[in-house]
């Protein structure tokens, strides 16, 4: 690598020289000069020369972090090149500045509020092991605020249970101190983008992680030693499962954390795509990036969702579970999306939620009560009452099994695709509020249920939902914003209301395969034109309006804006506009710098380059023109649904009485016939019914540039 050697004169000096002068205010905090003063003027200039010139992200306000370096055990020397380097980061790109201190007085809860992020810098030890303190670390942290984690800030608080699982590991030995080669796990991962691949050489001491709490199943894992060129044969290595992460990110509460073992070495404060790295998992952790957080487990398990659409028009989708199905919610939201925003599709849904049921329970009458209805596509939702309220046992997993493979074994001969669907959760608080863990055992057996209908899906080349792993993820960061009060498991801790059940027709809907282009208006401002498609028809455009007609709605969120009743509410922690319901207004050539836009009533404002890029009106724009129109919808398909349930759990379902009582009488036969066909019959109109609520919308859209 190549370093550019600077003299007492170049720019980049000068510059530097006016960095390292700011001192930090207070007496917690020591100036960047006093720590930096054993680091040469030559290394200094290596790291101002491989900092990058500009940030990933835009900040969307004057950022500060609080830089941490006490160690209480083996102190690196590279510590004052980590200041520098983390000090030149957010100066010469203009992302943030630091403050630095070595004094664990500075964590209160109001020093802490005046920074957007906590970075350990090498720490080791027990720094502070004052309650308070510490709850002001971890308080500040769920918050919504950042943790970053540099080399051995995993060698750090062994003491402390919490900051492990938030930092999301501990040290465990470093069995490399060379040359190794790494990983990067997701190259097109907002962080990892700087390492142009999907691999890079360098030498650094790599450390190994305890069995707990590091787990793939809460950290979204960035970087982690290929085997392909390292030695991998190293005395010291513990891990059973060959798992060496290097580093990772992940949600905590409402806040986020940044780790990367890179930084035992000096060089390494002066690699430039390490900089690059560290600035843009800085940049996640203050929250000006946006970086996907979904643990690398669950990124797994949806691998499976079908890179192409699984529903053909005209196809008959039963939507298959038990009482939390039977509720008549995630089905509807289901039904309402694919007949108001792909019309197109002309599918045709039915519900067969049945309370109290298990995989092998709807196994044994799917014969009579599914397979003559001449279902296309089945998703399938059980697992809840197959852990049978307890501890996972083996027993649990192989009924529960048995019962899932002869749905798919029985659907697939019938020609159906099945969508096997995880279980869902039990809520933390609302679940066994009587029993404060027993959420986390029966959460435990439900996770072991969604990891055997994911095996269960690939080994039949099916697409899974994996309702579990969004609903933990929606259950955790909403309870850090509302509190825990804020069910996501429902108020018994098992039938979700309106936020949970958004959460699981997201997750089916991305099953199916949906991928949430629903159109876009396209505005050219200086040839004062103004198309339409996907859906949408411009009517006319004059002074800044759009008038356009629509066939395709967006979906649109009931329930008001906040409580588990709330759809509305849930947004924040489910990505169901940024997956499901994408209607854009692009406007080109803009005269001015922003613009004001109206859509039914509402007035926002856009930056011209957001309006260059396109503005999803369907999540900005949550009260519209489509709002009441969808809610005919939604309401034409709950008196559907309301049919349905009767029809099958009443009067299907008891033809195997009938039959099995008089096997040999074809007037029996002949009879059930009859009324299976009128029920079906009725469905179908009410289908008809629900569909025709479906008609076009006419709206304006009004830019205004300022």
């Amino acid at each position: 690598m190549q370093i550019l050697r600077l003299c007492s004169h170049h720019p980049l000096t000068i510059l530097s020289a006016a960095i390292f002068a700011v001192s930090a205010p207070g007496s917690l905090f020591a100036s960047v000069d006093e720590i930096t003063k054993t680091v040469s003027s030559d290394d200094k200039d290596k790291i101002m020369a491989a900092a990058p010139a500009e940030a990933p992200a835009k900040p969307a306000a004057s950022r500060k972090i609080l830089v941490f370096s006490l160690t209480k055990g083996f102190r690196h020397s590279s510590i004052p090149h980590g200041v520098v380097a983390m000090d030149v980061l957010g100066k010469k790109t203009g992302a943030f500045t630091i403050e630095h201190s070595e004094d664990p007085a500075v964590f209160t809860a109001d020093n802490l509020k005046r920074f957007d992020a906590v970075m350990m810098l090498n720490t080791t030890g027990e720094l502070f092991t004052d309650a308070e303190s510490q709850k002001s670390l971890s308080e500040f942290v769920k918050s919504g605020k950042g943790l970053i984690g540099i080399h051995s800030a995993s060698d750090t608080f062994y003491s402390w249970e919490e900051y492990g699982k938030m930092m999301g590991g501990y040290f465990d030995g470093h069995p490399w101190h060379e040359t190794v080669k790494l990983k990067v796990e997701d190259p097109h991962h907002a962080t990892c983008e700087c390492f142009h691949g999907d691999s890079i050489n360098i030498i650094d001491e790599i450390y190994q992680y305890k069995e707990e709490p590091y787990s793939r199943e809460r950290l979204r894992v960035l970087l982690s030693l290929d085997p392909s060129g390292t030695d991998m044969k190293k005395g010291g290595m513990k891990r059973a499962d060959g798992d060496y992460a290097v580093g990772w990110v992940q949600s905590y509460g409402a806040g986020r954390v940044f780790y990367c073992n890179l930084g035992h070495r000096e060089e390494t404060y002066w690699n430039p795509t390490v900089l690059q790295h560290y600035l843009a998992g800085i940049q996640f952790a203050v929250g000006d990036l946006a970086a996907d957080t979904t643990p690398s487990a669950a990124l797994a398990r949806n691998s499976a969702v079908p890179s192409e659409l699984v529903l053909k028009r005209g196809d008959r989708l039963a939507i298959v579970g038990d009482s939390i199905t039977e509720q008549k919610m995630y089905s509807k939201y289901i039904e309402a999306y694919l007949l108001a925003c792909m019309p197109e599709l002309e599918v045709q849904s039915c519900q067969f939620g049945w309370g109290g049921e298990r995989a092998p329970g709807f196994a044994s009458r799917m014969e009579n009560d599914l397979v003559p209805w001449g279902a296309d596509v089945v998703t399938t939702c059980f697992g809840m009452n197959d852990g049978s309220y307890r501890a996972y046992e083996d027993s649990i997993g192989a009924t529960y099994e048995d019962g899932m493979r002869a749905i798919v074994n029985r659907m697939t001969k019938a020609g159906a695709t099945v969508v096997v669907g995880s279980p869902g959760i039990v809520d933390s608080q609302t679940f066994a509020s009587d029993r404060p863990t027993f959420d986390q055992v029966y959460n435990e057996n439900l996770s072991r249920l969604r990891d055997i209908a994911a095996k269960l899906a690939a080994d039949n080349k099916l697409p899974f939902a994996n309702v579990f792993d969004d609903m933990m993820a929606a259950m955790t960061a909403s309870k850090a914003k509302y509190g825990n009060d804020y069910h996501v498991g429902g108020g018994d801790g098992v039938h979700p209301s309106e936020n949970g059940h958004l959460v699981m027709a997201h997750a089916f809907l991305r099953g199916l395969g949906l991928k949430g282009d629903l159109g876009k208006i396209a505005v050219d401002w200086t040839a004062g034109k103004s198309e339409g498609t996907g859906g949408h028809t411009v009517l006319s455009f004059a002074d800044g309006k759009v008038s356009a007609i629509s066939t395709k709605y967006p979906f649109c969120f009931p329930g008001g804006s906040d409580g588990p009743r709330s759809t509305r509410s849930i947004l924040p922690y489910v990505p169901f506009n940024q997956d499901l319901n994408r209607l854009l207004l692009v406007v080109n050539h803009l005269p001015k710098s922003q613009a004001e836009v109206t859509w039914g009533g509402v007035t926002k404002t856009f930056s011209k380059e957001q309006l260059e890029a396109g503005v999803n009106l369907a999540a900005e724009y949550l009260d519209n023109p489509f709002s009441e129109p969808f809610q005919k919808v939604l309401a034409a398909v709950a008196e559907k649904q309301q049919f349905e349930t009767p029809m099958i759990k009443e009067m299907i379902t008891r033809f195997r009485s009938y039959e099995s009582l008089l096997p040999e009488d074809e007037d029996i036969r002949a009879a059930t016939g009859i009324i299976r066909r009128r029920l079906f019959a009725k469905d179908d109109a009410l289908h008809e019914a629900a569909k025709s609520t479906v008609t076009p919308v006419q709206h304006e859209i009004v830019i205004v540039p300022k």
